[in-house]
């Protein structure tokens, strides 16, 4: 990221971009270090079905484990449809070498493409800490994960902040 552009931007846009990456890491941690204090991140992503669009799907403990780690404030969430279809013909295709009663078992299947929109406020100044898959108040003795995830690890991290809501 050029040091121009970080944490200069009020609106960050994920319109149908990130579903396309596989370092999904970096994805979101360019758009984390894009927004300034204050800024708004938008993502609309498809979330189930779209099998044969981008690399990967979303759901929605994904963007609460994000928010989680990063302080986000929320702003908005949806889930919705955006249609039906059957299962495409290329994956019928392919699991028919292993499975050869696919076409008869799936034939009457249609899938529900869903997207998921979530609108996210950067709160705090920080470097950006991964989504962690774990509960709410979970301990490590493992000083490299402690580091790693420090939000996620330490109770109340983002009241340790202090006034100007920046840790370097």
């Amino acid at each position: 990221m050029p040091a121009d552009l970080v944490g200069k931007h009020q609106l960050v846009t994920n319109y149908g971009t990130t579903e396309h990456v596989a370092n999904q890491l970096n994805a979101f941690k360019v758009m984390h270090d894009l927004a300034a204090p204050g800024g708004i991140m938008m993502h609309s992503l498809p979330a189930q079905g779209s099998v044969n669009h981008g690399l990967v799907n979303y759901n929605p403990k994904f963007f609460w484990m994000l928010a989680r780690s990063n302080g986000y404030e929320w702003l908005y969430m949806d889930y919705f449809a955006r249609g039906e279809h059957p299962v495409p013909p290329n994956v019928i295709d392919v699991v028919s070498r292993f499975a050869p009663d696919i076409a008869a078992r799936e034939k009457d299947t249609r899938l529900v493409d869903m997207s998921l929109m979530v609108v996210l406020k950067k709160v705090f100044d920080i470097p950006f800490v991964p989504p962690l898959d774990v509960n709410t108040g979970t301990r490590t003795d493992n000083p490299v994960l402690a580091e790693r995830y420090w939000t996620v690890f330490t109770p109340d991290a983002f009241d340790c902040l202090g006034d100007d809501n920046s840790r370097g």
